[in-house]
């Protein structure tokens, strides 16, 4: 076959496509314009093809010679000495002439090249994977060969991998395939091919082909195509519409009968594994429906045990009965080797020996990831026991199958390269009661105090915290506070009135100021109902002595001013954000644990009401009558972005507490 012909079609099927069903012509294309940058062998020799004569020739006229189209005989060898004719003058030096490659493109797609396998096809596996000259795959380091007889009433997997430098993806994809070989392996019911096939693309370093499938294969448990087959490779490759030019990773699921059940879907054995065996549709939504209904009522038992496993292990091999921790509150530790941070790790040991001298019903559970991206290729058994060892906690068996449901569960993700928050410590309550996907974060920002680690127990902390705050706590007695005007209205002529503290903060917010401009309408208004219940006093609190950040909006308001210097000592995340004072933790400016604007409400007793850090144009009356739990919950969750992790999550368990956030 000439070269040239390969490219031709390549280009052809560039420049207008094919509809319908995929066609062959893709494993003989190569990059457009640049002709000479792959070194390519033709897939087989065939039969010849003239381009049109152009109905209007240029004055130097149109050279018509034969081009070789490959054939899709298996046994063809390629032609490696094929020769070149003036075909490539031809498509070149008429590449500006719209109407010469308009004719080509239209007597291409009149070619019957075939088409290519897809879902729902019907073919015969021994036919393509076995030939006259072969009857037998192989396995790695076997001298003994597989025959035909040995996938009878099998479900096949026939899997393409390019032979390239091994990718993160193809790690991935061929760890879940093996989980899954491995899991269905005894049952005999299932097999997989490998199909590796040389691609046109070169990555820069001179690689021996054949080196390469010895190490792709050698990993792998399964049978292959002999690499020193290449014409069986390579109409493997054209029938199941594998590019040369455009290499990937590729699987189809084959059952017993030579249906074509599914194509490209790798999801479904990183999603299920051994589970979703045969494969079909009706089994994939059977799990689907299955796993909603599970995740509607979850259970411990249901998430970590799996077919032949209701136990957890120590390090110490003991078997731990899953039913045995229903009643307590279980931490699931998502762990990734060399990623997840080691402070994580020395806090929850810390709490796990503390509430074990207390005798706390609390316990942990280690899951081992090793087929995330983080963590594929650079992790195995050996590692798993190794940082086993090191923990007194209980833990799934390595590369258990539960492992795949406890990441549909948890919102772990299936698209390589995709950047969601993943959970690391999932705290389950007993038989269930509350779900708390973000427990790393509790854990790491409230410490111990926070037990049982669920947002609803931080915000209980923050509410007992504030709730016995009074206004002079504040200032000494002594503190007047100034006006625009330049009178002075003492600390002590304020008692018996309702106050709001505003607290400017360091940065200015577009939406405290809208927030503020509301304020000064209400306060406004409010001129009119001097002597009732209605009356409130607003003190507005400056970080800097020369201008207030948002002097614009209340040089004109009968306000009274106060700087923060001014403020007694005492704990910032009081009056100010929900950050806790570790310099770690809190990516506020120092000295000042709070970026935007916050609000305190005191009542005509001087007790605090209502604590607001996130202001806003939309932000509901500080003196309205609200749960102080339910609204701090409220700040909580978008102070420390559990809000945004919530919309990230993808998980099926979700607690229902956290489903809908209160609206006060």
């Amino acid at each position: 076959m000439n070269t040239v012909g390969g490219k031709l079609m390549g280009l052809c099927k560039c420049l207008v496509g094919r509809g319908g069903r995929r066609s062959n012509n893709c494993y003989a294309a190569a990059a457009f314009p640049s002709f000479n940058s792959f070194k390519y062998q033709s897939p087989g020799q065939g039969r010849s093809v003239f381009i049109p004569p152009d109905p209007n020739p240029s004055p130097e006229g149109n050279t018509e010679k034969p081009v070789q189209v490959g054939s899709f005989d298996r046994d063809a060898r390629p032609a490696m000495n094929a020769p070149t004719t003036n075909a490539f003058e031809a498509i070149t030096g008429n590449l500006e002439n719209k109407s010469t490659m308009m004719r080509i493109a239209k007597h291409t797609e009149k070619m019957d090249w075939g088409t290519v396998i897809e879902k729902g096809d019907v073919i015969d596996i021994n036919d393509l994977v076995f030939t006259k000259k072969r009857d037998y795959l192989i396995r790695y380091n076997d001298k003994q060969r597989v025959k035909a007889g040995e996938l009878a009433n099998k479900l096949i997997v026939v899997y393409f991998v390019p032979l390239l430098a091994g990718s993160l993806r193809e790690k991935m994809a061929t760890t879940h395939l093996i989980d899954t070989y491995n899991y269905l392996l005894p049952r005999k019911v299932f097999e997989v091919v490998l199909v590796a096939y040389e691609t046109d693309i070169t990555l820069g370093f001179d690689e021996n082909p054949e080196k390469q499938f010895e190490a792709l294969f050698s990993l792998m448990p399964w049978t292959a195509i002999p690499f020193s087959d290449v014409a069986s490779r390579d109409c493997l490759s054209r029938r199941f519409g594998i590019c040369r030019s455009e290499p990937k990773l590729d699987l189809f699921v084959i059952d017993s009968t030579g249906m074509v059940v599914q194509d490209s879907c790798f999801h479904l054995f990183e999603k299920y594994g051994g589970l979703a065996y045969p494969f079909t549709d009706g089994r994939i939504q059977f799990l689907e429906s299955q796993d909603a209904a599970l995740a509607e009522r979850p259970s411990l038992k249901m998430l970590l045990a799996s077919h032949d496993r209701d136990y957890v292990v120590s390090n110490k091999g003991d078997k731990v009965p899953i039913d045995t921790l229903e009643e307590k509150v279980v931490a699931l530790y998502f762990y990734e080797e060399h990623k997840t941070h080691s402070r994580l790790t020395a806090d929850i040991e810390l709490a796990y020996e503390e509430f074990a001298k207390k005798k706390k019903e609390f316990e942990v559970v280690l899951i081992y990831l090793y087929d995330t991206e983080g963590t594929c290729g650079y992790t195995n058994e050996e590692s798993f026991n190794r940082t086993f060892e090191s923990m007194p906690w209980l833990a799934l068996p390595f590369a258990d199958p539960a492992y795949t449901k406890l990441k549909r569960f948890f919102g772990y993700n299936f698209d390589l390269g995709e950047r969601i928050e993943t959970p690391s410590l999932v705290i389950f309550g007993p038989y269930g009661k509350f779900i708390e996907p973000w427990g790393a974060d509790i854990l790491m920002k409230f410490k111990l105090p926070a037990y049982p680690f669920t947002r609803e127990k931080v915000a209980k902390l923050e509410t007992e915290k504030i709730k016995e705050l009074k206004l002079e706590m504040l200032w000494d007695r002594k503190t007047s506070f100034r006006r625009n005007d330049g009178t002075e209205v003492p600390l002590y002529e304020l008692v018996g009135k309702r106050i709001i503290l505003f607290f400017e903060g360091k940065y200015y917010r577009k939406h405290s100021a809208g927030f503020l401009n509301v304020l000064k309408n209400n306060y406004a208004y409010m001129e009119c109902l001097k002597g009732t219940d209605h009356e409130f006093e607003v003190i507005y609190i400056t970080t800097n002595k020369r201008k207030a950040l948002y002097e614009e909006m209340i040089f004109d308001v009968r306000w009274l001013f106060a700087h923060e210097s001014e403020l007694l000592p005492i704990d910032l995340s009081l009056y100010c954000c929900y950050c806790q004072p570790i310099k770690f933790l809190c990516s506020h400016p120092p000295g000042w644990c709070g970026k935007g604007s916050s609000l305190l409400a005191f009542d005509k007793d001087g007790k605090l009401i209502s604590k607001l850090v996130h202001l806003s144009s939309d932000t509901e009356n500080p003196f309205c009558d609200a749960d102080m739990e339910k609204r701090a919950l409220f700040e909580l969750n978008f102070h420390h972005e559990w809000f945004h992790l919530d919309q990230q999550y993808k998980g099926l368990v979700i607690n229902s507490l956290h489903e809908e956030y209160p609206e006060i």
